[in-house]
């Protein structure tokens, strides 16, 4: 077996658009969880390196419906390009992880999450897993 590692580890961050950490994403506990609204940026710097080829998404208190997002990442100071995007995916229950594959993995240095729906939402965890 090869099991997966996450990147975001001690010493990774994650950073919202306006500046602000964000480490509840981070802690692996998904009893701490982040509100966000309107359509968040969260920017994520991983404390390994390693080709990531999947990810997942700890939603908060309650169910999500309807959520949308894209997956970005690039290398040093390169242009960002999407790796995943989904749409109309729903987390039926409170606290619930999902795993979603990237289709082509790579290695990069930075992470993007644009959240698109909806308006109003919480996250616990992201991960970003790696052999």
């Amino acid at each position: 077996p090869a099991p997966l590692h996450d990147l975001l580890g001690n010493g990774a961050h994650a950073t919202l658009a306006d500046g602000r950490a964000a480490p509840a994403l981070l802690d692996d506990d998904a009893a701490t969880t982040l509100t966000l609204a309107g359509k968040p940026v969260i920017v994520l710097s991983p404390s390994g390196s390693g080709q990531v080829s999947m990810y997942t998404l700890t939603n908060g208190n309650g169910p999500l419906r309807n959520g949308a997002w894209t997956l970005e990442a690039r290398s040093a100071d390169g242009e960002w390009q999407a790796l995943d995007q989904r749409r109309d995916e729903n987390f039926d229950w409170p606290m619930q992880t999902r795993p979603f594959r990237i289709a082509t993995p790579g290695q990069y240095s930075e992470y993007r999450l644009r959240l698109e729906t909806p308006s109003r939402l919480q996250l616990a965890e992201i991960e970003l897993l790696a052999p």
